[in-house]
């Protein structure tokens, strides 16, 4: 009898420890995933508005894709979801040029505001692609940056990619205690039918 019992509360402390270790765990990942901006060094990015945030279900993540150069005419934005798989895919053409400490007018993590502010007179082009990722776990956002070129023989109506950048972020049950919740009483209900059925 005490064994059953000792079995009963370890996997119940299990239903309820294990799935916020994970949320834990995946906001590990996002947080050394994460880009910055642009540095004087760095002149091409791309960072998310969820940046070292998870992301609820149901909510829509902004990536902005940010140039000091100014030959890019266009940026393509590569959504895929945890399994690899490409869910999004949209060639947006750039905005700007902005001079810090200006910022696109939407959608910037305080990351990038910080970036703007700390670093005044960088001239830089950028664009930004807003989708609704519909699956748990970590994504990943690739920007291919396109610039002119000086003859026309690039594959992307006159323009080819110059870089590639990518970050990534975590979305998450949209609410992770209710999930928690959820899975112990139905852990508990399991065991109460499985003693009931046994006193019979």
């Amino acid at each position: 009898m005490k064994i059953q019992s000792a079995i009963l509360t370890l996997t119940i402390l299990s239903a309820f420890v294990l799935p916020f270790s994970l949320v834990a765990i995946s906001r590990v990942n996002a947080d050394m995933t994460g880009n910055c901006f642009l540095t004087k060094t760095k002149i091409y990015a791309v960072i998310t508005n969820y940046l070292n945030m998870d992301v609820p279900m149901d909510q829509n993540v902004t990536a902005t894709a940010g140039t000091t150069d100014m030959t890019v005419n266009q940026i393509e934005f590569v959504w895929q979801d945890p399994n690899g798989t490409v869910v999004f895919n949209d060639t947006v053409k750039v905005s700007g040029p902005l001079t810090t400490p200006e910022v696109p007018p939407s959608n910037i993590p305080p990351q990038a505001v910080n970036w703007a502010n700390d670093n005044p007179g960088v001239k830089y082009l950028y664009a930004q692609d807003t989708q609704m990722p519909n699956a748990t776990g970590t994504w990943c956002v690739k920007a291919l940056f396109y610039a002119q070129c000086e003859h026309g023989q690039c594959q992307c109506h006159g323009s080819d990619v110059v870089q590639v950048k990518a970050t990534s972020f975590t979305q998450v049950p949209e609410n992770p205690a209710i999930v928690t919740l959820g899975a112990a009483a139905a852990l508990l209900l399991a065991m109460g039918l499985y003693r009931k059925k046994n006193q019979k």
